[in-house]
């Protein structure tokens, strides 16, 4: 698999940070974004593979509205949305908008290994 370009949408940083080693030890780039606006700027500068956003974020725009948005910019781009919140009807309303990809908070490192692994193997054709 090529070197691939992900986009990191957490405001947490340990979290961001955790996230980037992660992006980074599998042998890809990270590009940070702390909130919604900051990622929306970094979608113009450059797509990237794959998107791996938090849903609670500072500012707007945030959750639903931010998966909206990321999709109006990057339609068949990849995501993955992190969530402390999975009860049935907030998997529903990500569901409804899209999202393919959904991973608790706090995640398991090897899940979150294997699930970014995956997509990109899926998509890199």
């Amino acid at each position: 698999m090529d070197r691939a370009t992900i986009l990191i949408i957490e405001d947490e940083q340990a979290i961001q940070f955790l996230l980037k080693r992660i992006v980074e030890q599998l042998g890809h780039e990270a590009i940070l974004a702390d909130d919604g606006q900051m990622a929306l700027a970094r979608l113009a500068e450059r797509i990237p593979n794959l998107i791996l956003t938090d849903l609670s974020l500072p500012g707007t725009p945030f959750g639903v509205d931010l998966v909206n948005a990321l999709r109006a910019q990057v339609p068949t781009c990849p995501m993955i949305v992190t969530t402390g919140d999975l009860s049935g009807e907030r998997v529903e309303e990500l569901t409804r908008v899209g999202v393919e990809h959904i991973m608790g908070k706090p995640f398991d490192l090897p899940v979150a290994r294997e699930m970014i692994t995956s997509i990109l193997s899926r998509n890199s054709g």
